[in-house]
Parts: structure tokens; C-alpha cells; sequence
């Protein structure tokens, strides 16, 4: 690089001059760093709105099943015997429900031992352990003839849980206690003893709980079940058992109408998000506000996206009575917003259920057409979105490299600048000293 006289001679600010001229000379760099900018800032609008486009997608993936539109409420007397909760599947109706007894686990329990720890307390050989039909063999030996020691080898058999108690008791207080994780009447546990000959004790186990099923009664047909959750003999009803009844307790299900609003409204309200951000990011610019335009003014993947969501409300769907949404209550406002109606859209549900279903969960209702639609923009292999993305990034590096090549040439036009006008300086000093000789010399002569 030239080295700089900035004016030594000429007294010229050659620094600021460069720097106007190299100004003067990058604004196609300037340019093209603005395009980045702009197309970064497309690029990063896209990625949101396709979020939000997704967001819509989901919201009517969630109620794309009748059983996950449908709403249900359960009403019951207060009581401690039961928990019942319904879903989508749920039929309407009143369900009287006894219980008679509970699901247990089988708890053994064996007779007391004076030390828990030492070993050779527990007689040696073989000690099988059958639990849900499944036998597993422990060997008891020096290493694990403690009480301890054994609780922790049964402890690990998958299903049973052991462990030592301490009763109190003045000369015999440890106990081994064996517990099955599940109940039912399948899950039993036996501990054949028979294998343990060698030296210590050989326990003796009782049975302190056995392995049941729960019993009740709904609708007076008897029901039995290995857990105290109950969820598959009336479809969509669950009952966690929690007491024997003494009385029947009438269950009503009902269907909520104001449950399924709300999964309707989740959608509207992901539709207007979507409108929102594209009327906001594709307005012009306004020279009065001094604002400049939306990063999606003038786009045309964005005007398809939105004329794609306009066509959609107005496209009539299924061979019902109610075939389209404004016939339910849900229409558009001034600005392309969606408006639910609860009035009108409970009076649909009231008199139309089955077709406000359809609308949504039907593969030729509006639900599924707007899925599908919406999936050619947001997929992420193949979207609109995604190419579109793809071209910008392609731009962006495009730019990149023209504004680094910008940078070179700008580098060295200021180079050849700064080396001329050293020359310059030199120039003029060379000059300025022949000027001082000849004057000193004319001077010189004259006197």
C-alpha cells in the first residue's frame, strides 16, 4: 500500500478527499449491501409466517377427529369412591356405577428375624420367586444370606418391590416384606422355599393382601377389571376407582357445547394471526409517516397464500344442510378477520351437529381442504415457502460475494489513489524547491 502525505506540500486534505472519492465509487457496493438487507429481512418474514401458517395447519389437525372436536362434561355427586372423566368418544347418557371392591396388589409378609444384616441368617440353596406366572430362581449363598441382602436380590425381579421393616418388636422386629408393583388377580406372588437346605432359617411367607380384580356394576351388568382405572367398558368414560360404594352413583355425560366453540375458536384465532401479520408486513410505504414498505409488499407467493385463504371461506363443502361456515356462525369482518358468532354457531350445533362435524373432520369438509391446501406452502421438503427461502439464501450468498468483490476493487481504487496523490505531493515539493532555488538564485544576482 502507498504510504499517505496528506497535504504535506500542497496542503491539500488528500485523507478526505479519498474517502469522498471512494465513497463516490462504492455506491454499487451500498446497493448491494441494501438488497441483502432486504432480502434478509423477506427470508426472516417468510420463516415467521410460516410458522404461523403451521400454527393454523395444527389447529385444525387437533379437531380433524370427530373425538377430539367433540366435547363432553361429566357431572356426578360429590363422592371419595370415584373420579369419572370423559372424551370425544363419549356417548351421552347416564351411567349408574357400583363398586363392590377394589384391584389390589398381593403383599407377603414373612415372620420376624432378630438381625437383618449379618449374613448366614437366611438358609443357603434355592429360592424361587413366581410372580405374574413368571418364575425367577435366586441362589442364596455366604454373600447374601442377610436379610438385607436377599430383600435387595428379590427387589430386583421386574413387577415385585421388597424391603426389610422394622416393627418394633422387642426380639424380633425385622420382617421381609414382598409387594407386587400390579394388581389383578394375575399379578400373584408365590415364594416356593422348598430349595433353601443349607444352614439359617428358612422363612415362612403370609399372605397379608392377595392379587384381585376390581368388581363393580354400571347399569347393573357386572364389570371386573385387574386396575382401579376403568376406561374400557363404556367408550370415552373413565373411572379411577378409589372406594368400595354403598349406594349407586349416577354418572351423567353431556355433550359441551361450549368446549367445542372453544377448539373452533383456537382456529379462528390462528387464522387472524395469519392475517394479521401478513396485512402488517404487506402494507406500501408512506411518505407522510415516513415509514417504508412491508417486506411483503408487492409479493406474489404472499398474494397466493392470502388468496388461497380467502377462497377457502368461501368454497362450499360436503352434500349437507350446513355446507359452508358463514351457514355456522363464523364469517369475516371488514379486514379479512374471522368472526365467530357463539349464538348462531350454537344454534348449528344444536340443530346440525353432525354436519358442523363433518365440516371439520370430514375428508371432503373444509378442515381437510385448507390442511391440504396449507401444506403446499408450509411442507418442509417441498413447500412454497421453503423454495422461496431457498432462492433468497441463494441471492443473499450471490450478494455476499459481489459486495466482496466490491470490497477488493474499492480497496485497491483507494490504493491507486492515495499512491497518486503521494506522487502528487512529492511532485510539488520537487517543484516548490526548484521555485525556492531559482528565487533564492534571481535574488541572489539582482543584490
Amino acid at each position: 500500500m502507498a504510504i499517505s502525505v496528506d497535504g504535506i506540500v500542497s496542503g491539500i486534505d488528500t485523507t478526505s478527499l479519498i474517502s469522498e472519492l471512494s465513497a463516490s465509487y462504492s455506491a454499487p457496493k451500498t446497493l448491494l449491501e441494501e438488497d441483502i438487507v432486504e432480502a434478509e429481512a423477506l427470508q426472516s418474514g417468510m420463516t415467521a409466517l410460516s410458522g404461523l401458517l403451521s400454527d393454523l395447519s395444527e389447529s385444525l389437525e387437533n379437531i380433524q377427529d370427530v373425538e377430539d372436536l367433540r366435547a363432553y362434561t361429566v357431572s356426578y355427586p360429590e363422592t371419595d369412591a370415584l373420579i369419572a372423566e370423559a372424551d370425544g368418544e363419549a356417548i351421552a347418557g347416564v351411567y349408574s356405577v357400583e363398586i363392590t371392591a377394589l384391584a389390589s396388589s398381593e403383599l407377603e409378609v414373612s415372620e420376624g428375624f432378630a438381625d437383618q444384616s449379618s449374613t448366614g441368617v437366611i438358609a443357603t440353596g434355592t429360592l424361587s420367586v413366581t410372580y405374574a406366572g413368571t418364575t425367577t430362581d435366586i441362589t442364596v449363598d455366604a454373600t447374601n444370606s442377610s436379610l438385607v441382602e436377599l430383600a435387595s436380590d428379590i427387589d430386583g425381579i421386574d413387577g415385585i418391590s421388597a424391603y426389610v421393616m422394622d416393627t418394633g418388636d422387642a426380639s424380633t422386629p425385622y420382617r421381609l416384606v414382598i409387594q407386587g408393583e400390579d394388581t389383578g388377580d394375575s399379578n400373584t406372588i408365590t415364594m416356593d422355599t422348598s430349595g433353601l437346605t443349607g444352614a439359617g432359617t428358612v422363612p415362612t411367607f403370609t399372605e397379608q393382601t392377595t392379587a384381585a380384580n376390581a368388581e363393580l356394576s354400571i347399569n347393573g351388568i357386572d364389570v371386573t377389571s385387574e386396575s382401579n382405572t376403568v376406561n374400557d367398558s363404556i367408550a370415552g368414560l373413565s373411572l379411577d376407582l378409589t372406594a368400595v360404594t354403598t349406594d349407586p352413583i349416577d354418572v351423567t355425560i353431556s355433550l359441551d357445547a361450549d368446549g367445542m366453540e372453544e377448539k373452533v375458536e383456537s382456529f379462528v384465532t390462528a387464522y387472524n394471526a395469519v392475517i394479521d401479520y401478513i396485512d402488517t408486513n404487506s402494507a406500501g410505504a408512506d411518505s407522510t409517516e415516513g415509514t417504508a414498505a412491508g417486506v411483503f409488499n408487492g409479493n406474489s407467493s404472499i398474494r397466493w397464500i392470502s388468496q388461497t385463504l380467502t377462497q377457502s371461506l368461501s368454497t362450499s363443502y360436503t352434500d349437507n344442510d350446513l355446507n359452508s361456515l358463514g351457514l355456522m356462525g363464523i364469517g369475516t369482518d371488514g379486514t379479512g378477520r374471522l368472526e365467530l358468532d357463539s349464538d348462531d354457531f350454537q344454534d348449528a350445533l344444536s340443530d346440525y351437529r353432525g354436519d358442523v362435524e363433518k365440516m371439520f373432520t370430514a375428508d371432503d369438509g373444509f378442515g381437510a381442504a385448507l390442511v391440504a391446501s396449507l401444506d403446499v406452502f408450509i411442507d418442509p421438503i417441498d413447500g412454497v415457502i421453503k423454495e422461496r427461502n431457498s432462492s433468497l439464501e441463494s441471492s443473499i450468498d450471490d450478494l455476499e460475494d459481489q459486495v466482496a468483490t466490491w470490497e477488493t476493487r474499492i480497496e485497491r481504487y483507494e490504493d491507486r489513489l492515495r499512491s497518486s496523490f503521494t506522487t502528487f505531493e512529492s511532485t510539488v515539493g520537487v517543484l516548490q524547491g526548484v521555485s525556492d532555488f531559482l528565487t533564492a538564485f534571481f535574488f541572489t544576482e539582482d543584490s
